[in-house]
C-alpha cells in the first residue's frame, strides 16, 4: 500500500520543464535541465541585452544583419557604438 501511495505522489508532480505532471518525455526534460545548468544565466542575459540593442531605432537593418552573421560565422562583434 504505501508504494502504490509513493507511486501517485510521484504522479501529482509537475516538472519544471515542460510543466505537465507527469512528465510527458522524461529522458528529454532531464537534458533540458542538464543544459540549463551547463549554460550560465549571466551568459543568456548578455546575449538578451545584445539582442536588444541590435533592435533600437538607432541601429539600421543593415548593421544589426551584419552583427548577427558576423556572430553566426565566428567573428568578433565590433563595437556596439
Amino acid at each position: 500500500m504505501q508504494l502504490a501511495a509513493h507511486n501517485d505522489n510521484a504522479r501529482d508532480r509537475t516538472c519544471n520543464v515542460c510543466g505537465e505532471a507527469p512528465c510527458i518525455n522524461p529522458t528529454f526534460c532531464r537534458l533540458c535541465s542538464t543544459a540549463d545548468r551547463k549554460f550560465p544565466q549571466a551568459h543568456r542575459d548578455t546575449e538578451v541585452a545584445w539582442r536588444r540593442a541590435l533592435i533600437e531605432d538607432s541601429v539600421s537593418a543593415e548593421r544589426a544583419y551584419t552583427e548577427v552573421n558576423a556572430v553566426t560565422t565566428q567573428q568578433p562583434r565590433r563595437s556596439r557604438r
